[in-house]
């Protein structure tokens, strides 16, 4: 899954919630921060939580 976004500062967003596949458990979270047509977004603190449950 790929979303882009662009809140103001100091506001963040969630995403979410995902349905867990049956017999699975996560262990890897890929997160990209930036891109090439973005360089603003480079050189800045991010701050990125990943929260699970059963």
């Amino acid at each position: 899954m790929t979303q882009t976004m662009n809140p103001p500062i100091g506001t963040g967003r969630i995403f979410g919630t995902f349905a867990a596949i049956p017999g699975k458990a996560a262990s890897q979270m890929n997160i990209k921060v930036g891109a090439g047509n973005d360089p603003g977004s480079l050189g800045v603190s991010y701050r990125i939580s990943v929260q699970g449950g059963r």
